[in-house]
């Protein structure tokens, strides 16, 4: 909640925190287990785990990397939240925090597993040669 503050903040909106809770006249918004992505880092962190022929080291930096932006997705999605709600009201929040706020969860994640493959999986590479068919 204290990131979510800083980052309304540092946009010119003026938005305070006491605890798990962010206020952004005229919405309070709480920063519950379930808007965490806490769920999302976990399963991320299985996908990893369950691909044991990649070298140690190169997958440890994906999934750093991974978990990473999907913190700045989940950042990014409470922050849209609450400006939906600053600007047009509670019920037009909860309309965007219960519909369009899962759809924005699972393109983050999909945008972060996208991109730990592209680091982990190696690319082959095209033949030296190439068979002519005469």
């Amino acid at each position: 909640a204290q990131s979510l503050a800083w980052l309304l903040n540092r946009m010119g909106l003026t938005a305070y925190c006491w605890r798990n809770t962010v206020w952004l006249h005229p919405v309070i918004g709480a920063v519950t287990l379930s808007c965490s992505s806490l769920g999302s880092a976990i399963i991320l962190l299985f996908l990893f785990l369950l691909t044991p022929t990649v070298p140690v080291g190169r997958n440890i930096a994906a999934a750093v990397l991974a978990v990473g932006l999907v913190y700045i997705g989940n950042l990014l999605r409470l922050m849209l939240v609450l400006i939906i709600g600053h600007y047009w009201g509670a019920a037009s929040m909860l309309t965007f925090h219960d519909w369009f706020g899962p759809a924005i969860t699972i393109l983050y994640v999909l945008i972060a597993y996208w991109i730990w493959s592209l680091i982990v999986v190696k690319r082959r590479r095209r033949p030296y040669f190439y068979y002519r068919w005469d």
